[in-house]
């Protein structure tokens, strides 16, 4: 029988639930029905509405899909699965199977920019990203950057990445 590589799953969900702790039952219900087993990854977009709940929406990822690695941000509005809620509160969850992805969630704050645009590396020292191998980790295959659009200077952030 030929070696099969592992397949990456992913699955999104969404809630407009006035409370967090609802949203949360509503989006790991779905999460859990689409995907085949544990996340590795979970991805939170969320309006500002649920920015005093992230910690314990992160703990409840972690707990209800056994996601090892979360991230998130607040967002105006979120998307997922067909639909796209921009008044009132909404949360939106990217969650995704990676076997054999080895991830590592990190945030730059507060961010220097004009020292990552001038020197690609500084960004890579702070972040304990470097590709020299020793005692770091090895060069990233990928970077998932949640960033703000109106302070972040993408032009020049991109070539640092």
């Amino acid at each position: 029988m030929p070696n099969v590589p592992a397949q990456l799953t992913f699955a999104s969900a969404v809630s407009d639930a006035d409370r967090a702790d609802y949203a949360l039952c509503e989006i790991i219900e779905q999460l859990s029905e689409r995907l085949s087993g544990e996340a590795d990854l979970a991805i939170i977009f969320a309006t500002p509405e649920y920015a005093d709940a992230l910690g314990g929406i992160g703990e409840a990822l972690r707990s209800g899909l056994g996601a090892t690695t979360v991230i998130g941000c607040t967002a105006q509005g979120v998307v997922a699965t067909g639909r796209e809620l921009e008044d009132g509160p909404g949360i939106s969850v990217l969650a995704g199977s990676l076997p054999g992805a080895w991830l590592r969630a990190f945030a730059y704050d507060p961010i220097d920019y004009p020292a990552i645009v001038d020197s690609p590396q500084a960004l890579r020292e702070a972040t304990g990203v470097v590709e020299d191998g020793h005692d770091a980790l090895c060069a990233p295959a990928a970077l998932i950057l949640l960033a703000d659009p109106f302070s972040t200077p993408v032009t020049g952030l991109l070539p640092a990445i």
